[in-house]
């Protein structure tokens, strides 16, 4: 007769390969299978290899994490966020999609402990947190190190989680791409870490003139497209930039992916303004990072 640990693992892996096939359809792309060997992993043990597999990251971490808590700087959470800036560090890209909490069903405590990891986080270089899109709750615990390691299951980053509930997970060695495609798809649609709630609506012109009083503000803004550009980061990651103009003032604008949009268009770009935003050894000033552009019909 089996014993229940692996009856518990084997319930994990068909409830992930499950819900993952289901999150695959949702996003339009055809569902993958992954190879490689799969280890339970339990309770506190969870930590241990979270810790291990951060540590040892040489080029890229990624995370999506329901619930993550800061506490004193003596936790094992605390821990594991000193270790994601570390790995920042050395130079290894960390992107990190967090549940930004909001409404009543979190609360605003939720989002504001939500905001103080988000804030320490971004001190180190090459780190970036987003919270996840405002009408859809992302549950999942999911940490991908270097595309070949994948820890995943219930375990959310709080000290309950880690010391004293019973949680059930399962750590992947193998090809991750099926895994960093849906972290991707979840990025792509998350923005900078603010309280949420209605964008405030402003001008391109009340911005330029007035940065300091938008700054870390969610926004509304509407203008005209000048210099689109359509890159790719070093890890292959859509993106593009360009400006917002209003008259002659522009403003500059990032977005994830690549949006249908053209010169000349008119459109309204929603997402958070920065006096500065700090990305690695890169300085960007007065750009407003945009979660949605929307085109205005004329």
């Amino acid at each position: 007769m089996r014993k229940p640990a692996i009856w518990i693992a084997i319930a994990i892996i068909f409830g992930f390969s499950f819900g993952f096939l289901i999150a695959k359809t949702t996003t339009s792309a055809a569902p993958q299978s992954v190879s490689g060997t799969i280890e339970p992993v339990f309770d506190t043990a969870y930590y241990h290899h979270a810790k291990s597999l951060i540590d040892n990251a040489k080029e890229s971490v990624e995370l999506i994490m329901f619930t993550f808590k800061y506490y004193d700087g003596t936790k094992w959470t605390d821990s594991l966020l000193f270790a994601l800036q570390d790995a920042g560090r050395r130079g290894a890209e960390v992107r990190v999609v967090l549940e930004g909490g909001g409404g009543e069903f979190l609360g605003k405590s939720f989002t504001s402990e939500a905001l103080e990891v988000a804030n320490l986080l971004e001190k180190a270089p090459n780190v970036d947190v987003r919270f996840d899109e405002n009408d859809r709750t992302t549950h999942a615990k999911l940490l991908i190190v270097d595309g070949k390691a994948v820890l995943v299951g219930s375990t959310n980053w709080t000290i309950s989680a880690f010391k004293y509930n019973h949680e059930a997970n399962v750590l992947f060695t193998g090809d991750a791409r099926p895994f960093e495609d849906y972290f991707d798809y979840v990025w792509s649609r998350s923005h900078d870490p603010v309280e949420s709630g209605e964008a405030l609506s402003a001008t391109v012109i009340d911005i330029v003139m007035n940065p300091e009083k938008f700054d870390g503000r969610r926004l509304s803004v509407t203008g005209v497209v000048d210099g689109l550009k359509l890159k790719r980061s070093r890890a292959g990651n859509p993106y593009a930039t360009f400006s917002l103009c209003e008259g002659d003032k522009k403003l500059k604008v990032y977005t994830r992916g690549h949006p249908p949009i053209h010169n000349g268009q008119l459109v309204v770009v929603t997402g958070v303004f920065r006096q500065e935003k700090r990305v690695g050894r890169y300085v960007f000033k007065n750009e407003i990072d945009a979660e949605s552009i929307e085109p205005v019909e004329e």
